[in-house]
């Protein structure tokens, strides 16, 4: 898919833009805040339907989450049958692992809610986190379906038995189909999918849904194939992993210690933006909750017997993070400007490949700056992580920072002007001016955002004496003005195209 289709796909829809263990397992790390934090992880590698495939790391990517959300003040709950090579490598983890079957999920949620209303009296503010990651579809009726071990979890369900149920102050749905059916009624190729894909989510979500909820926000991926889902070289679903990247401490551009909603889908934006291949095509969906849209998706604070990992100011680049077993565990491509505070979750190893170099994480210290180790020559590649594969396909290509997320924000500004409710089915031609302008707001914003990433290439090309770094910067700055003459022209192409689209629609074309 072309940048500029991901680019409208991304910015088109205004939203969419879980027994064998009795007890929950609860977590008794002291609270920054009041909050407690209740997840529900779910991992499904069997296929939600006859014509779908199996995944290999969608119970991989529930064992991670679940590892993450059990050292918050709360409890975590993992539900996802394991295959032999997840127990291999995780161990600890396999008597806590409950078979995904649906009445053991509700019943979960029941005793979490319990929970909740116990900590409501106490003054707490308990937060759940449902977390999906798996096989998805939509029915013949259009209605959404997730693969459990003993059938599917409906998108009726999720709103009846969760959302309207949940005692949370607010409720967290990070959801990773790997099926574009999956809010999508109509079979056809790729290209009729794409076409549907905004307007159905947008139908299902918002209008149907999810105004119902405002304390509810949601972090939506789905893909055409399988194998856009998941990518063995990081051993784990790409969204998935491009999600905890940022809730670990990536997105945090504006250096505050939570993690934002817009934070988080300008990552995944710039993360997966390099990556051209027809067959890697996605569609991610975020909404914070209306009740409080500036309500944080993660709080690091909350990790509070996670060392941080610190990414000085003047960090530039692709940086990996994995430990010994040549497991994934963040990465990003850091703008320079800014400084990243990556929570490292206690327990293994870690190592850092940035620049070309390796660098052993020492364990013990609270904090460390990535500028007081010393590098040496890779050995990533004998661990099995794959990183300069997964590079050279384009996935964390583009830099991240404050520049791209300020270009972000401002094309957002007027998205809630631009689409304010579902457009009616009469109107098919204002409907995609909608939907069109929409997305020349956000590719303008993308636009401004590569302008002044490359102004600041510039300037270090202008400061900067020694022949090869000047070499570098030049061919930095050319791709960064190539990268803001498409956006522009996108922008300017789109906004056309929507002002044709509501002209020809207040004519009467097409009703």
């Amino acid at each position: 898919m072309s940048l500029g289709l991901c680019l409208l796909l991304l910015a088109a829809v205004d939203v969419p833009s879980t027994s064998t263990v009795s007890e929950v397992r609860s977590i008794s790390a002291a609270a920054p805040t009041k909050s407690r934090r209740y997840a529900l992880i779910i991992g499904v590698n069997r296929p939600a339907k006859p014509d779908q495939r199996p995944l290999s790391y969608a119970d991989d990517d529930a064992v991670r989450f679940y590892e993450l959300f059990r050292e918050l003040p709360g409890s975590a709950s993992l539900f996802s049958v394991l295959d032999e090579e997840t127990q291999a490598n995780y161990p600890a983890v396999v008597p806590e692992a409950e078979v995904p079957n649906k009445d053991a999920i509700f019943s979960r949620l029941d005793q979490i809610f319990d929970r909740m209303r116990v900590d409501r009296k106490h003054g707490l503010e308990p937060e759940l986190y449902l977390i999906y990651s798996g096989h998805g579809y939509a029915d013949q009726r259009g209605e959404g379906q997730l693969a459990l071990q003993d059938g599917t979890f409906s998108r009726s369900e999720l709103y009846d038995r969760v959302l309207s149920r949940s005692p949370a102050v607010f409720n967290h749905l990070i959801v990773d189909a790997c099926d574009a059916y999956f809010f999508v009624q109509s079979r056809g190729d790729t290209s009729e999918i794409d076409e549907l894909l905004n307007a159905r989510a947008r139908e299902f979500l918002d209008r149907q849904t999810l105004q119902k909820y405002p304390s509810t926000g949601a972090i939506l991926s789905t893909a055409s194939a399988a194998e856009t889902h998941e990518w063995s070289e990081i051993r784990a679903g790409v969204f998935s992993h491009e999600v905890r990247s940022a809730i670990l401490g990536a997105a945090d551009a504006n250096e505050d210690g939570l993690v934002g909603y817009d934070e988080l889908e300008a990552f995944v934006l710039a993360a997966h933006a390099g990556v051209k291949h027809v067959g890697a095509s996605r569609a991610v969906f975020v909404r914070a909750p209306e009740r409080d849209r500036g309500q944080p998706v993660f709080e690091l604070a909350a990790l509070s017997r996670a060392p941080s990992l610190r990414l000085p100011r003047t960090i530039r680049g692709r940086v990996a993070i994995a430990d010994e077993l040549g497991r994934r565990y963040v990465d990003l491509n850091k703008a320079e400007g800014f400084e990243v505070s990556i929570r490292l979750l206690p327990g293994p190893q870690y190592y850092v490949l940035s620049d070309h170099l390796e660098y052993d994480v020492p364990n013990g210290p609270r904090e460390i700056s990535l500028a007081m180790l010393s590098g040496s020559p890779p050995r990533t590649v004998a661990r099995g992580a794959g990183i300069a594969s997964a590079y050279s396909r384009g996935l964390f290509s583009v830099p991240f920072g404050p520049a791209l997320l300020e270009g972000f924000r401002l094309g957002q500004e007027r998205q809630t002007e631009l689409v304010m409710r579902a457009p009616e089915p009469s109107h098919t031609l204002r409907t995609a001016g909608i939907v069109t302008a929409t997305g020349g707001v956000v590719a303008g914003g993308l636009a401004t955002a590569f302008y002044f990433a490359g102004r600041g290439a510039k300037a270090d090309y202008d400061t900067s004496s020694n022949f090869e770094d000047r070499v570098a910067l030049d061919a930095e700055i050319r791709a960064w003005d190539a990268r803001t003459s498409f956006a522009l022209g996108t922008a300017i192409t789109l906004g056309v195209t929507a002002a044709a689209l509501v002209v020809l629609d207040a004519m009467g074309v097409g009703r």
